[in-house]
């Protein structure tokens, strides 16, 4: 055995990854890396120490949409960026009990917004870069867990542009993603797909219908591929623990 894929409960991502690393096992751990910055420093540290490749599953960037996205930011097509806003949300809430982890504050701190939020603030700093300030609002709406089930973070990045992230564990399955800029607006939509608006238009193009490709890859084995790659090849992941660090 020289690696180990880690989809444990948050709070034993921590504990898991030590005892693999202090046996020389590379650590693929699912996303959030941890609960809290404390744990996510000791799992880099023990990591680097015993020279195992540490890698987090933030996968939701390696989407097609979301990849083009990115491609089309820095081909200029939009102009200068300077908001951007999404949404991801289901309705998991509805169905905890108190037999889940996810019920329990201590186990899923911010709920939603640290199960589901965080791909979004992976993918808009994957975008962007790295984030100056964050602030977040939580209420508890509809469900009996301790944690929250709607939540709303706005987010300050380093280079002026302002985000927002919305997400919800009490609604319909929903995941959107926006970028304004100077020249042009994009739309994404994960069930209708990726549309540009351009300036002095108010029409929305659907990218897809020209010929862009937007279909899924299988982005989970995408990332399981690259951690076999970086094991054997000495290469470093695309999100590895310094970057999951940076969007808990």
């Amino acid at each position: 055995i020289e690696a180990l894929i880690l989809t444990t409960p948050n709070s034993k991502h921590c504990e898991h990854t030590i005892l693999g690393a202090e046996r020389g096992k590379h650590i693929f751990v699912e996303k959030p890396i941890a609960n809290t910055i404390e744990e996510a420093e000791k799992m880099i540290k023990v990591c680097q120490d015993k020279e195992v490749v540490l890698a987090v599953g933030h996968n939701l960037r390696r989407f097609s949409l979301f990849r083009k996205m990115k491609s089309l930011i820095e081909k200029g097509a939009i102009g200068t960026p300077v908001m951007a806003e999404g949404n991801y949300s289901h309705n998991l809430g509805l169905e905890l009990t108190s037999d889940a982890w996810r019920w329990y504050e201590l186990e899923a701190p911010s709920g939603p917004l640290i199960q589901v939020g965080i791909h979004l603030i992976d993918t808009l700093q994957y975008f962007f870069g790295p984030v100056k300030q964050v602030s977040s609002t939580f209420s508890d709406i509809f469900t009996l867990s301790q944690i929250p089930d709607v939540t709303s973070t706005t987010l300050y990045f380093e280079n002026g542009l302002v985000g927002y992230v919305g997400s919800a564990y009490v609604i319909p399955f929903n995941l959107q993603l926006n970028v304004y800029g100077t020249e042009a607006n994009l739309f994404c939509d994960h069930i209708n797909g990726l549309f540009l608006q351009k300036k002095n238009s108010k029409e929305k193009v659907c990218l897809s219908a020209q010929g862009i490709d937007t279909r899924d890859p299988e982005p989970l084995r995408e990332e399981i591929d690259e951690f076999a790659e970086c094991i054997r090849e000495g290469k470093e992941p695309e999100v590895d623990g310094r970057k999951a660090l940076q969007v808990l």
